[in-house]
């Protein structure tokens, strides 16, 4: 596809209501895949902005956004965070990549990538040596997309809804 500007920037706090409505897009998105996990219902966009103003406020966290020229210019979004794990990686800087999310029609413009490409600068700025993000196991789109750009799987992750009682099979 053709080349538009694309900027990827830190966010700031103007960005909050444009990026809550791409948060809001990307829960819909995920519960599409896996129904009832994903919230979206009531005061979804007053507690994504005061999340939004946290993740603002954390020097361990970075929320990036990605303009592009036109009505619409917040194209994408992405929210990383680091932290030391002392014990399991002898004190080493982690990173990681706690969502990415791309207007539908921003995609097939380089959005992703350079979001990606954006929160792995960072990262690597902030100390860590690797980065390693969730997926929802149905997202195809998305694994395809982080194969695409160099992840592997590394572990599993299993979950347990502890609402049920706990049994043995």
């Amino acid at each position: 596809m053709p080349s538009r500007a694309l900027v990827v920037r830190r966010a700031i706090l103007e960005d909050g209501p444009s990026v809550a409505k791409l948060a809001h897009d990307f829960m819909r998105f995920h519960d599409a895949l896996s129904p009832g996990g994903y919230v979206t219902a009531g005061d979804f966009e007053e507690r994504w902005l005061e999340h939004f103003r946290g993740l603002l406020a954390d020097p361990d966290a970075a929320l990036l956004v990605a303009e592009l020229p036109g009505e619409e210019n917040i194209g994408g979004y992405c929210i990383g965070s680091v932290r030391t794990r002392p014990l399991l990686v002898g004190g080493e800087r982690v990173a990681s990549l706690e969502e990415l999310f791309v207007r539908s029609s921003s995609r097939g413009w380089g959005v992703g990538r350079a979001l990606l490409e954006a929160c792995r600068e960072w990262a690597r700025a902030a100390g860590a040596l690797h980065i390693s993000l969730r997926l929802d196991s149905k997202n195809e789109l998305g694994a395809n997309f982080y194969r695409a750009h160099g992840f592997s799987v590394h572990a599993h992750i299993l979950r347990a809804d502890l609402r049920a009682p706990l049994e043995a099979r």
